[in-house]
């Protein structure tokens, strides 16, 4: 499923302005929107027998522990190791997407950026694309009243995680949902790669360029969406991050790839580069399994930068 995403004949509609919908409409976006956020930004899996994508990074004396995370999870099999929640505990800085503080930002955000006032998508979709994705909608139980005032990349977000937790993955179990629960009890600092305001214009960046093709692209994804959701899940409990990137490069489109990964992952090492081997401290990063394999990962970065890495996954 796509990770960033899961990214004419006209149909005419009837449909209310966003400043007319009724409170009870109004509030049930806004409680899918909040939903969708708490389990996509903080948009990836964890177990006490160690089931996770874990590396850990030695320039001389400094060590970095590099974990890749899924947001949403299920079953104890997704714990962390305890071994891995101490080394966030003890570390001298941790680096993550998004800090505390941005995550509570996001919902509003997102709400900002993914809300029209005019030019609801269904009137811009072929009549069976829009028949196609109001059958998908109403069997994921989401009624289409409620999300013509959306945009179409973030309807797509919405859907990703409504039919995650169809099939019992939970937010709570995701990585970072567990590393948030022991944030009282850190020695270190908290910083965030990026807001969440960078965060979802990185989303809209990766969005197809008119609403028919971006809904085209929703529904073909909803085809194998199921099934990838579980493999993924698999190799991230396996700790095979190959396998779990060749997903990915292979659901993604070039542009989407370049907004949510590549560009972020640029970003992220140039923050980290001046800290590389000027210590002798503990580091700790905690971003989307996705992040760290690839042309542009964190792991292909660090090596590139000198240092020297041993795989801590587990194996399975």
């Amino acid at each position: 499923m796509r990770r960033a995403m899961i990214m004419h004949a006209m149909v005419v509609i009837r449909t209310r302005q966003t400043t007319n919908y009724t409170t009870k409409e109004t509030r049930t976006m806004s409680k899918l929107l909040r939903t969708m956020m708490v389990a996509l930004l903080g948009l990836v899996w964890m177990t006490s027998a160690q089931a996770e994508i874990l590396y850990k990074a030695k320039f001389g004396e400094q060590t970095w522990w590099i974990l890749g995370t899924i947001h949403v999870g299920t079953g104890d099999e997704m714990r962390l190791a305890d071994s891995t929640i101490e080394a966030f505990l003890q570390s001298d800085k941790v680096w993550m997407e998004l800090t505390p503080s941005e995550m509570e930002q996001a919902a509003m955000v997102m709400m900002q950026h993914g809300m029209r006032s005019s030019n609801f998508f269904p009137s811009n979709l072929e009549k069976d694309t829009w028949a196609a994705l109001q059958t998908q909608l109403m069997a994921a139980g989401i009624q289409p009243a409620q999300i013509v005032a959306l945009e179409p990349w973030l309807l797509e977000l919405m859907m990703i995680m409504q039919i995650a937790a169809q099939q019992g993955f939970d937010a709570e179990m995701g990585s970072e949902s567990q590393l948030m629960a022991r944030i009282g009890d850190m020695q270190g600092e908290l910083i965030g790669f990026e807001t969440a305001e960078e965060q979802i214009l990185a989303l809209i960046a990766s969005a197809a360029e008119s609403d028919q093709a971006q809904i085209e692209r929703l529904l073909e994804q909803l085809e194998i969406g199921v099934d990838q959701l579980h493999d993924m899940k698999d190799h991230w409990v396996n700790g095979n991050l190959d396998a779990l990137m060749a997903i990915m490069m292979e659901d993604l489109e070039p542009e989407q790839r370049e907004a949510m990964l590549d560009q972020r992952n640029l970003n992220w090492m140039a923050q980290l580069q001046d800290y590389f081997g000027t210590t002798s401290g503990t580091y700790f990063i905690a971003v989307g399994a996705g992040h760290l394999g690839g042309e542009t990962g964190l792991i292909p970065g660090f090596e590139a930068a000198g240092a020297t890495i041993e795989n801590h996954s587990s194996q399975r």
